[in-house]
């Protein structure tokens, strides 16, 4: 049977709505919060992510993601350490940006769910029984992939669901692309992340790190921080290498933290117009959460801040979980991603 007819009336008139809002958009992060709750309601989700790709190499810009209705630090935990074991990467599907739609469960194996690690230490503990995925491209070019999620186990991703999705993709590519080309500041934060393995190779970065760095390695960097802050001359300009080490970022009750074995070398332009505690005042935090947060940012543990402020530890653990509250993350890598973005 035609994919188009087995649409309803009601699916066109939903799909006619959604495309004319996606028009109406004035940005890409608006384009989104403007079609997911039609989304939602019509695909009966429970959460969403949109992961931007660069136009050129194809490589996903994890820092640029979007995130909907889906706790923070569930993708956190992903960016950094399940998202090469995520099978709509790992099988090589996402490749052809063509503007394909699959259910998860059409990449992997029937006992998939209940033995691989990414399904029983992420996806379970998010609630995530089911995932429907777009690769989104716009004449050949990468856009990105569109993950939308369900929670109830028995209601997997429908055929119909899987065609009305298909027939949106086009045009949420298309629009996003436009937005793209309009040099829409969001993908393109000015501080540089990396993520350094104890090896000291460089695992992961955002795309104006990746411009940075280009053939040098983390020892490079003086990863190892012995010798920073250091300052680094690039086509781009100058740049100052902070390192978070890894102690400092474990230095929370944060599960996640736990978890990952990796430091961050945070490429900041050189000298700065505005001082780290006025960029994170601008966050909402108060003047002592800013300072306390711009001290974490240069790799300070709860110890070290301590001692820099002349506080006890369990008044800078007080700020910190105050600070957690406010801008809504769960650990020190969340820290360092907000505010890199906001620098």
């Amino acid at each position: 049977m035609d994919a188009v007819m087995e649409l309803s009336s009601k699916d066109y008139q939903t799909l006619l709505n959604l495309i004319c809002r996606l028009h109406n958009a004035k940005d890409s992060k608006a384009l989104f919060l403007e079609i997911w709750d039609s989304l939602h309601d019509a695909l009966d989700l429970t959460t969403g992510v949109f992961i931007p790709a660069d136009r050129e190499s194809g490589d996903f810009l994890l820092d640029g993601a979007q995130i909907f209705d889906h706790p923070s630090q569930y993708f956190m935990e992903y960016a950094l350490h399940f998202s090469t074991l995520d099978p709509v990467f790992s099988s090589g599907w996402f490749r052809s940006f063509s503007n394909d739609v699959t259910r998860l469960s059409d990449l992997v194996p029937p006992d998939w769910f209940d033995t691989s690690p990414y399904a029983q230490d992420l996806l379970k503990r998010a609630q995530i029984s089911h995932i429907l995925a777009s690769n989104l491209g716009f004449e050949g070019y990468p856009v990105g992939v569109l993950r939308l999620h369900r929670e109830n186990r028995e209601k997997p991703f429908t055929q119909r669901e899987i065609l009305f999705l298909k027939l949106l993709a086009p045009h949420l590519s298309q629009m996003i692309n436009q937005f793209r080309e309009q040099s829409i500041p969001e993908y393109s934060p000015k501080t540089g992340i990396m993520f350094i393995q104890q090896d000291q190779s460089i695992f992961w970065g955002n795309k104006i790190a990746k411009q940075i760095w280009g053939d040098r390695s983390a020892h490079d960097f003086n990863a190892s921080g012995s010798d920073l802050p250091n300052i680094i001359s690039t086509s781009l300009g100058t740049y100052r290498v902070i390192t978070i080490p890894i102690q400092a970022l474990k230095d929370t009750d944060d599960p996640v933290s736990e978890k990952i074995k990796a430091q961050v070398l945070l490429l900041e332009p050189f000298p700065q117009k505005k001082s780290t505690r006025e960029k994170l005042s601008s966050l909402g935090l108060s003047p002592r959460q800013a300072e306390i947060a711009a001290l974490v940012l240069q790799g300070r543990s709860n110890r070290l801040v301590a001692s820099d402020l002349g506080i006890s530890e369990q008044t800078v653990k007080d700020h910190l979980h105050d600070i957690f509250n406010k801008l809504k993350i769960k650990s020190r890598y969340q820290l360092i991603f907000l505010c890199a973005n906001a620098m």
